[in-house]
């Protein structure tokens, strides 16, 4: 009868070891098109802490690594798991390039490197290797776009909820407020106007946070559940003070909403965090701390080695880094630069009006819509009061979901306006080009508005392609163009012109094209 040797102490250091570089490989081919969303999306600014928090628990949990697994061979199963697994994970890196917050793109690169890593912590380690390598990896929910549905659906309800409340108390302190979608209307200024189609910016950051804590302090599943309903919950309490906050500032006179906006918005989101941290730290007081596994000793890696193993994380890693590379050389080899071609208009504003007032982009707005170019004013003219605001994308990627995400149909109703008519698409000719005007009237707060606006592609000379009203082939086919073109950059214009009265859409349109100019050469 022949006895089973346990593992060497060693065989700790050689799971560790062997995982160590394609676990870095895959580190940098899962956090390339997450860093460009996070780049680009400002509410998830706090993902740029996930690696670090997620590298802190590994090291807590260093003494706890698995052995090496001694017999475990590779074979053509593994094979075909690891060329399926790359394979796809390239096309899904080449439709990222140019759109970084496709949520569902994102989430299945996620998914697909991460089980591709837990499958090859699986082949050294076992199941006790899996679990050692997987749960920091649990932060990565929180650092990943939701789906629009969660922004329409709950996000945006709530915001317009805090709204009427802090509406309600000024209404009891005496101080007249008026809810107006998810922005309050008060005697000397507006609370909520600018960020009016934004989220609540920590509320991916906490739970982050509630995540992280649930793992480091090794909580069950039931109380980390409940900790990320308390960062939830948190989040909430913390955006309704700074509306509060905010709404208070403007009853002590014009301007104040300004000044202290921003000092608002940290204060709140600290609170929001350290309300998290209290808690999970109360929940943590009386237990022990995790029994762990005595550090292993350095042995030579050649116990327990098995070839094959190495020969297949090798060859993994090696092909994830190459089809970086590939993506990387298609776009920057085929790419449509377009720089000798001249855009076919731009906007002059009615500065020489006396009436005229320019209005700068607030701070949220500029991180929200992060224009290369932006022009904005309004000026009354007899009893007419009128404004208009010109967006322009150079570079990069926003123009592809920014103008489609905040223009008039989508940030006027979340800042309380009431769509009373869509007046449909009307063409306005200028020096041969038709340019396409989407038209509507709006009331907010008792007041007329009729609104015009124009997105529009100068590469192409025609409207920037609308994928939201695109089918779901529909789009997945203009994505795909995209992609085959190798378009990495996507310049747009985004023109809107508001007129405050029921006016005759003719005489609306006549004002946007006075605004309407020849670049200069």
């Amino acid at each position: 009868m022949s006895i089973r040797a346990e593992p060497a102490s060693g065989s700790r250091e050689c799971f560790t070891w062997i995982l160590a570089t394609p676990a870095l490989v895959a580190g940098y081919v899962l956090l390339r098109p997450l860093t460009a969303a996070w780049h680009e999306a400002p509410d998830l600014g706090h993902g740029w802490a996930a690696p670090v928090l997620m590298g802190f628990l590994w090291y807590e949990r260093w003494a706890e690594r698995p052995v090496w697994r001694a017999r475990a061979p590779v074979g053509i199963v593994d094979g075909v798991i690891a060329v399926g697994a790359v394979t796809a994970d390239a096309g899904l890196q080449l439709f990222l390039v140019p759109y970084p917050l496709w949520s569902l793109a994102l989430s299945a690169h996620v998914i697909v490197i991460v089980g591709l890593v837990l499958y090859a912590a699986a082949k050294l380690g076992g199941r006790a290797g899996v679990g050692w390598v997987a749960a920091p990896l649990g932060l990565l929910p929180a650092v990943v776009p939701w789906p629009a549905a969660i922004q329409s659906g709950i996000i945006m309800p709530l915001r317009t909820v805090i709204a009427q409340f802090a509406a309600e108390v000024c209404n009891l302190m005496g101080a007249p407020a008026l809810a107006v979608g998810t922005s309050v209307r008060l005697a000397n200024d507006w609370v909520g106007i600018d960020e009016a189609c934004g989220g609540i910016r920590s509320l991916q950051a906490g739970v982050m946070l509630a995540l992280f804590l649930g793992e480091w302090s090794r909580f069950r599943w039931g109380r980390r559940v409940a900790l990320v309903g308390v960062s939830l919950g948190a989040a909430v309490v913390g955006n309704a003070g700074r509306v509060f906050f905010l709404a208070y500032a403007a009853t002590q006179g014009p301007g104040n909403v300004e000044r202290v906006h921003d000092t608002a918005g940290w204060v709140s989101m600290m609170i929001s965090l350290a309300l998290t941290v209290v808690t999970a730290l109360l929940w943590r007081r009386g237990r022990s701390a995790p029994a762990v596994v005595n550090p292993a000793r350095v042995a030579p890696l050649s116990r327990g080695l098995r070839g094959t193993r190495v020969i297949w994380l090798a060859g993994t890693a090696g092909g994830a880094l190459l089809t970086v590379y590939l993506v990387d050389r298609w776009y920057d080899s085929a790419s449509r630069t377009h720089a000798g071609e001249s855009w076919q208009w731009t906007v002059a504003m009615p500065a020489n009006l006396g009436t005229y007032r320019a209005e700068p982009l607030g701070d949220l707005a500029k991180e929200t819509l992060q224009p290369d170019a932006y022009l904005a004013g309004a000026w009354t003219a007899g009893d007419r009061r009128y404004s208009a605001y010109y967006v322009e994308w150079r570079r990069g990627q926003r123009a592809r979901f920014v103008p489609f995400a905040h223009n008039p149909t989508v940030c006027l109703p979340y800042g309380g306006a009431v769509l009373t008519d869509s007046l449909g698409v009307t063409e306005l000719e200028w020096e041969g080009y038709a340019l396409p005007f989407h038209a509507y009237r709006f009331v907010r707060a008792g007041e007329d508005m009729t609104v015009v606006f124009m997105i529009w592609d100068p590469w192409k000379g025609e409207p920037l392609a609308r994928s939201e009203n695109a089918t779901w082939w529909q789009a997945l086919r203009q994505r795909w163009i995209d992609v085959r073109n190798a378009q990495r950059d996507q310049p747009a214009q985004l023109l809107t012109f508001t007129v405050f009265d029921h006016e005759p859409i003719e005489r609306v349109l006549a004002g946007a094209r006075r605004l309407l100019a020849t670049p200069a050469p």
